[in-house]
């Protein structure tokens, strides 16, 4: 047998048109996602991902300096803002509307689902898990991806799923959030994988989601990927290749040398229904894999 679950439980007339609701569950479908980026003064959205506030003296942050939320909180991790401007010189400038045709043409298509959700400003524990769907979607006069569709879930995709995340005033916080997206670019595929990450959500009152969420890249599994690439040129490999090291800032090994890289993501997404078969349904949210 098999059911529609709604996503937009506080729009009534998506919730009616569902087979069979369920009132702990909510489905977004992610419609726009770029890349965090910082200003000139050192300012980005993110998370401290490391515990520490690291300066250009600071061995255990790999002499990287960290930035500062606009609301003024430090150590904020986002070493990836530093290379976007030189990346945006070579042919890597294609990257952000590369994701964006991936997500409209539906290759890229992440979901969002929220379990054991009481209430949707105030809520101490409620299980996120980011899967991915089949496509393509419907898209409106914007160019965005409508809401209220349904999506079929994608069963051979890597999904990330987080316990008991908390909601206040409406911003749901979840960790770890370890996940992998595949970005497609020049013909080749990238396995962008997050490792150790903070997620956050804001459910809109009006229904939708908007956010960010950040976590680590290994260095080393990157430019495996990038060195088996037929499309990409020598310019963008040699800078990566000089750029990644020198910015990394997370995961020493026992030289003091970071193994990771900080980079972090914002979106937005809107409400959808998910179909999928009723014992599916009512799998446990597990924890947060790659695999």
């Amino acid at each position: 047998m098999r059911r529609f679950l709604p996503c937009a439980l506080a729009l009534s007339v998506w919730a009616t048109a569902c087979a069979s609701p369920s009132p702990e569950l909510e489905v977004g479908i992610v419609r726009d996602l770029t890349f965090l980026r910082a200003t000139d003064e050192g300012v980005s959205l993110g998370f401290d991902l490391d515990g520490l506030v690291s300066d250009e003296a600071d061995p255990d942050g790999c002499y990287r300096e960290d930035l500062v939320s606009p609301e003024g909180v430090p150590g904020i991790d986002n070493a990836f803002s530093n290379i976007l401007p030189a990346l945006e010189l070579t042919q890597a400038s294609a990257l952000e509307p590369l994701i964006k045709a991936a997500i409209d043409e539906g290759r890229l298509l992440l979901m969002i689902s929220l379990s054991d959700l009481d209430d949707r400003v105030e809520d101490e524990c409620v299980d996120v898990r980011i899967s991915r769907s089949i496509g393509p979607p419907a898209l409106g006069g914007d160019g965005l991806i409508l809401p209220g569709q349904t999506y079929e879930h994608d069963p051979d995709a890597p999904e990330s799923t987080m316990e008991c995340g908390v909601l206040t005033e409406g911003k749901l916080v979840a960790a770890p959030l370890n996940i992998r997206l595949p970005l497609q670019v020049f013909d080749e595929q990238i396995d962008l994988s997050l490792y150790d990450g903070v997620y956050q959500m804001e459910l809109l009152p009006e229904g939708g989601y908007r956010g960010h969420f950040a976590g680590g890249i290994s260095i080393a599994e990157l430019m495996t990927n990038v060195y088996s690439f037929d499309g990409v040129g020598d310019d963008v490999v040699s800078l990566l290749e000089s750029v990644l090291g020198t910015n990394a800032d997370l995961s020493p090994d026992e030289s003091g040398v970071c193994q990771r890289l900080s980079v972090g993501f914002q979106f937005e997404a809107v409400s959808a229904y998910f179909f999928e078969d009723e014992t599916e349904a009512g799998e446990d949210v597990a924890d947060s894999s790659l695999d």
